[in-house]
């Protein structure tokens, strides 16, 4: 979410270099859950590559339906919005 509003090239090379030592081997959804209207979280089982190490494990990931200039809540389906990853729900992969 921290890419709502930027720049289309700002916002790519953000995720670039967060993501940029990760390669995806493999992924799968486990579950997903409607928190509220415009939130839907999932559970993920994730292999990637690090550093030489592969890793395996379950992350929670969310999904938000904002509206696409705003990046305010929208209720699904509404034609202004789009869904987001919220990159936070990502730490699991990117600190743990």
């Amino acid at each position: 979410m921290h890419t709502i509003g930027n720049h289309l090239g700002k916002e790519i090379l953000d995720i670039k270099i967060d993501y940029s030592k990760f390669e995806l081997i493999d992924f799968y959804i486990k579950e997903s859950k409607d928190i509220n209207p415009s939130t839907t979280k999932i559970k993920t089982q994730i292999s990637y590559l690090t550093n030489g190490i592969n890793f395996s494990k379950e992350a929670y990931v969310s999904l938000n339906y904002a509206n696409q200039g705003s990046g305010f809540p929208e209720l699904r389906g509404e034609e202004c919005g789009s869904w987001y990853l919220m990159q936070l729900s990502l730490r699991t992969i990117l600190f743990d």
